[in-house]
């Protein structure tokens, strides 16, 4: 892994992996440099989709490695020792779960994913348990299988406990969603609109004329609008003036 094979990206190379969805169309050229970069370090071309730049919102990027990609990853640092079966909620006396034993529609809460590497010419275990409310957002492919990716991210976390020089720093699948939603957090609802005129507008003009309402609280239920909020001022007043 120390020794770097440099990938020469060119233009034609860009349009290319930009048309196959590999890379994003309007991607910086600097993050598709170190793209290329890590390509060259990990050893995984992008022409077969082994690793792909991928948006996450908020201007950011990050590098997405398939299952197979981490695994190959780990195998070629010469101390990969092997990967032992998914277990579903593991209990404290030791008892868990295989993914057979699990009906239609039903979800494990955990899983666990134990990956051994040499150290030191000793055979150790990496063990990591990662949970289903964490990571199941219930999108994608989420919906149709979450078992087996919630499996798959078991997977990658335990691949880089035992191997962090090689791997951090990449997505594995199944990490997608989370990651997006820490690079650009989901906005708070998005708050109707109040039509100048409408019933629902002449009642909130009646709810502030009678103090039952402030405009704080008005925005807090409709998208503020300066335009709305001078048209609710004046027919406050004018309500004023012709209510005894």
């Amino acid at each position: 892994m120390s020794n770097i094979t440099p990938i020469n990206v060119t233009s034609d190379d860009l349009a290319a992996l930009a048309a196959a969805g590999i890379i994003p169309s309007d991607c910086p050229p600097a993050q598709v440099a170190i793209f290329a970069q890590l390509c060259g370090a990990v050893q995984l071309d992008p022409r077969l989709k082994e690793i792909e730049l991928i948006p996450l919102g908020g201007g950011k990027y990050s590098p997405y490695v398939r299952k197979d990609g981490l695994r190959k990853i780990a195998a070629r640092t010469g101390d990969f020792a092997g990967i032992e079966p998914i277990r579903f909620d593991v209990l404290p006396n030791g008892g868990y779960r295989t993914a057979a034993q699990f009906e239609a529609g039903q979800k494990p809460r955990t899983a666990t994913c134990t990956v051994y590497r040499f150290v030191r010419g000793e055979r150790c275990a990496f063990t990591v348990t990662v949970s289903m409310s964490e990571f199941n957002k219930g999108r994608g492919q989420w919906q149709a299988m979450p078992i087996q990716m919630l499996s798959k991210v078991a997977e990658a976390h335990a691949l880089r406990m035992a191997f962090p020089e090689a791997t951090n720093g990449l997505l594995g699948e199944g990490e997608i969603e989370v990651a997006r939603d820490i690079a650009a957090p989901a906005r708070g609802p998005v708050l109707p609109a109040l039509e100048i005129g409408s019933p629902k507008f002449q009642q909130v003009v009646v709810a502030l004329a009678t103090d039952k309402a402030t405009l704080e609280q008005v925005w807090t239920k409709f998208a503020k609008d300066d335009a709305v909020q001078e048209a609710l001022i004046d027919a406050v007043n004018e309500y004023e003036q012709h209510t005894p």
